[in-house]
């Protein structure tokens, strides 16, 4: 549980210049303006790149400054004290978007015309470690959460609240997380079955994989949680690890090296050239026999792969 002066610390948020991906299941246990998360660049409060997710005013506000001033996205109606709620925040460039619970999704853009968003500091999560660090005038807030934190992820990837953390500061045990099945973890129908107090795990409907049961099954008879034999839940958080020649969340798409049929595609790559002329290369294996293919072509709008 956090107490208003409690903080969770964990290394920065990485690989979020163009865009970012915020999950959060929390709990408020009293009314009033409260830190959830906050991110920054710079130890100077008034300088730099920052992100922070807060309830302000009773509603939840996320807010991100590029450079050019913050946008400001706030959720459409206000929480309920006691009640457990989850926030979906995505940022793509200058626009972001907030969900809470289910609710319509609601959007807003930063000042023109920065784009990119830089975080050097550590993430802060429940609150911060020194609030004059931060420009509290902007984000709202002036202490950080007092109730619980039940999961955060980043870009799909969740954070482990216990083993994963840098620094905290005053944090208990959430009675009202004693019993995990009670917040309702476990998505798609599955069953939830609590491990002690204080862990579950989901056993998932017909048709339905991942730790909350979130993602159904794919394939032609609707059986495998990973496409072209990549292998499901390694140690690296993400849903699937693909072979090689394979990307996506769930090896669907592929890279290179790719068997199509009795063929495989080797390699292919774009040279471009100037006024818009361009030569695609690929090589292709076919048995034995390995070709060497090229086109020109003059570029005339957006080609997509």
């Amino acid at each position: 549980m956090f107490e208003g002066n409690s903080f969770i610390s964990f290394p920065g948020i990485e690989g979020a210049v163009q865009q970012l991906k915020l999950a959060i299941r929390f709990m408020v246990q009293k009314s009033g303006n409260m830190l959830l998360l906050y991110n920054g660049q710079r130890r100077y409060p008034k300088q730099g790149d920052f992100i922070s997710l807060a309830i302000v005013g009773g509603k939840v506000v996320f807010m991100f400054n590029l450079g050019s001033g913050p946008g400001v996205v706030r959720s459409s109606r206000n929480i309920t004290v006691g009640m457990w709620h989850t926030v979906l925040v995505e940022r793509v460039l200058d626009r972001s978007s907030l969900t809470l619970d289910s609710d319509p999704t609601v959007t807003a853009f930063s000042p023109c015309c920065l784009k990119g968003l830089n975080l050097a500091l550590d993430l802060f999560i429940g609150g911060v470690e020194n609030f004059t660090a931060i420009d509290t005038r902007k984000v709202g807030v002036e202490t950080g959460l007092v109730g619980c934190i039940s999961a955060v992820s980043v870009d799909d990837r969740e954070i482990n609240l216990i083993k994963s953390n840098l620094k905290l500061r005053d944090i208990k045990q959430c009675t009202e997380c004693l019993l995990p099945c009670e917040i309702k973890p476990c998505l798609n129908n599955a069953t939830c079955l609590p491990i002690g107090k204080t862990a579950y795990v989901c056993s998932c409907a017909q048709g339905y994989t991942g730790r909350h049961c979130e993602f159904t099954m794919v394939g032609p008879e609707k059986n495998k949680t990973c496409l072209n034999n990549g292998i499901p839940f390694p140690s690296s958080d993400r849903t699937c690890a693909c072979r090689l020649g394979y990307g996506g969340e769930r090896c669907e798409s592929c890279k290179y090296s790719c068997t199509v049929g009795k063929s495989k595609t080797i390699a292919a790559f774009l040279y471009p050239e100037i006024h818009q002329v361009h030569h695609m290369y690929w090589i292709t294996s076919v048995g034995e026999v390995t070709t060497f293919s090229h086109i020109d072509y003059a570029l005339h709008g957006d080609i997509e792969f």
